[in-house]
């Protein structure tokens, strides 16, 4: 039985993918849930550790065969959560998209959203450059509105400094665990530079 879910979102270049990496490796008890793609494998990636790298016609017949809880197109790509990886024992953390993030968290009591947040424009830009993605223009023009979805999220980490950024995350996930020791409400976290 799944604990609690952690939806791991923000601007293409926020830096999520890597934190949520670390995280996994840091703390017992979190898995990364694996999510399914149409887009290209990047190099060093690998089909069920990163993604599942499907074609948009087998990522069509998950989402008909309601094999997909959540799905969304973004960055003219497909991204989904399959049903089954939210079925995994302990907590659990998804990067996803935005819309994806929030749309999950309206449908799972035991979601909290933790939205990263680039330390600017020009950060992400060039991160998403160095990948070398073939929809580059797709993911800069949408960074200003998924910066303004921060609002809606129950965590913010700006991720000025990446391992500042870890601590912070963890912090939240170990509160998490430790409900009593939290005071209720959304809970903005900056990270000073």
């Amino acid at each position: 039985m799944a604990g609690t879910i952690f939806l791991i979102a923000g601007p293409s270049g926020s830096g999520k993918t890597t934190l949520t990496q670390a995280l996994v490796r840091r703390i017992t008890g979190l898995t990364k849930a694996i999510t399914v793609t149409t887009r290209q494998m990047r190099p060093g990636e690998v089909t069920g550790i990163d993604y599942h790298f499907v074609s948009t016609e087998e990522f069509r017949e998950m989402q008909q065969g309601g094999e997909l809880i959540e799905s969304d197109f973004i960055y003219n790509e497909y991204y989904g959560v399959p049903r089954a990886e939210l079925d995994l024992a302990g907590d659990i953390a998804i990067v996803i998209t935005v819309d994806g993030a929030l749309t999950l968290r309206r449908q799972r009591t035991n979601a909290k959203s933790i939205f990263i947040l680039p330390a600017s424009l020009e950060s992400a830009s060039a991160r998403v450059a160095a990948r070398r993605c073939p929809n580059e223009d797709f993911r800069i023009a949408r960074y200003e509105s998924e910066a303004l979805a921060a609002r809606h999220f129950d965590h913010v980490i700006l991720n000025l400094d990446f391992m500042q950024s870890v601590h912070q995350v963890e912090t939240i996930i170990f509160a998490q665990r430790r409900p009593c020791a939290v005071s209720s409400g959304r809970n903005q976290v900056r990270i000073a530079g």
